[in-house]
């Protein structure tokens, strides 16, 4: 069985408390670049990823419903443990 895909991310803070940061209709991971510098880092991990079609995986295929976003988040949480 094929390793689940990570989309492309961006990690901010080191801290125990995981967030993932999901951008809105046609944006990308960027979009969180400000609110990410302010954040409290020491408390809590951030990791913003670019959703298929957009950003750097504008060239990611598949399916673009929100069960498939869910899934590819599912997918990063687990990569990132």
């Amino acid at each position: 069985m094929a390793e689940p895909l990570v989309l492309p991310h961006t990690i901010r803070g080191t801290g125990p408390h995981g967030v993932i940061a999901l951008h809105g209709w046609f944006g990308d991971r960027d979009d969180y670049e400000t609110v990410l510098a302010h954040s409290d880092g020491g408390r809590f991990t951030y990791a913003a990823l670019d959703q298929r079609g957009y950003g750097a995986a504008a060239g990611i295929g598949g399916e673009y419903t929100t069960a498939r976003v869910a899934a590819d988040a599912l997918a990063l949480a687990d990569h990132l443990g």
